[in-house]
């Protein structure tokens, strides 16, 4: 029994685990149309923020609302892409979020329909590369504590003396 229910959290265990590591790269903090006016958003404060957007057609400014003053926009390292029912996204511009109370004005520079500008926390591949290994991890050994379980347990169950029969 006990191989069986380590098995069985095994497999919890690991669902849970990439459900996890899902959510959080898939998270994000708001969605704003490039519309060329200011949009007040509130963002968290734990790491850098980033901007997703179409990078030929918008462009974005942020102004922390709390002090007033422009918040540098920096290029991000890497590529960064991402589909999801708002749209296509590219990951162009981090920034420091200061205070969190931001001010975000976003434009489409070509002149069509406005499109979404989505926020999020800057990815931390790190953490998302550790996720992924405890998310095979933990359950494998779990699952194998399991079969060495039922393995021994079977081993024990085949040894062991006959019993005497009843007549």
């Amino acid at each position: 029994m006990l191989g069986l229910g380590l098995f069985l959290v095994a497999t919890l265990v690991g669902i849970g685990l990439f459900v996890w590591l899902l959510v959080g790269l898939f998270d994000f903090d708001t969605i704003v149309d490039a519309d060329g006016q200011p949009h007040d958003v509130t963002v968290g404060t734990d790491r850098d923020r980033m901007l997703w957007m179409d990078s030929t057609t918008q462009s974005c400014d942020v102004v922390d609302r709390d002090t007033g003053r422009p918040i540098p926009l920096e290029p991000v390292s890497g590529d960064f892409s991402r589909s999801d029912s708002e749209g296509d996204f590219e990951g162009m511009q981090r920034f420091d979020p200061g205070s969190g109370h931001l001010e975000l004005t976003c434009t489409q520079t070509d002149g069509t329909t406005p499109g979404p500008v989505m926020v999020s926390a800057y990815p931390r591949l790190g953490s998302a590369a550790a996720g992924l290994v405890l998310a095979i991890a933990v359950p494998g050994l779990l699952g194998l504590a399991g079969l060495v379980i039922i393995l021994w347990v079977g081993v024990l169950w085949s040894l062991r003396p006959a019993r005497a029969r009843l007549h």
